[in-house]
């Protein structure tokens, strides 16, 4: 229905496609937060746990630990006072009669269970 990446660790790599400018930086930031069963989120619930500026590498493994089993929400954009907004992606979906289609999102990513680790 919607795109979550399934990562292995707690503290996961996150990359993203570089910049055009090689001297580019870029913030990041991380939510946690309830997600409905076709993927919409209301921005009002989610609760910032994670945030970095200033990264000089289109990546960046986290400092510090996440909690297990939960989907995150994250983004990232070039740094600086005139950077461009934050990435999001669209998606649509079409079940049967019943086609959706979403805007304006945020990237997303589950951490394992607590039993995996």
């Amino acid at each position: 229905m919607y795109h979550v990446v399934n990562v292995g660790t707690l503290q996961p790599t996150l990359r993203w496609e570089a910049a055009s400018a090689a001297s580019a930086g870029y913030d990041l930031v991380i939510f946690e937060g309830p997600e409905s069963l076709f993927g919409y989120v209301n921005r009002g619930d989610l609760k910032r746990v994670y945030s970095r500026e200033g990264i000089m590498k289109p990546e960046h493994s986290l400092e510090e630990p996440l909690k297990p089993g939960l989907v995150y929400f994250w983004s990232v954009k070039v740094h600086g006072d005139d950077a461009p907004a934050w990435s999001r992606y669209n998606y649509s979906l079409c079940v049967g009669i019943y086609f959706m289609h979403a805007s304006d999102q945020l990237y997303r990513f589950k951490t394992p269970a607590a039993q995996q680790l």
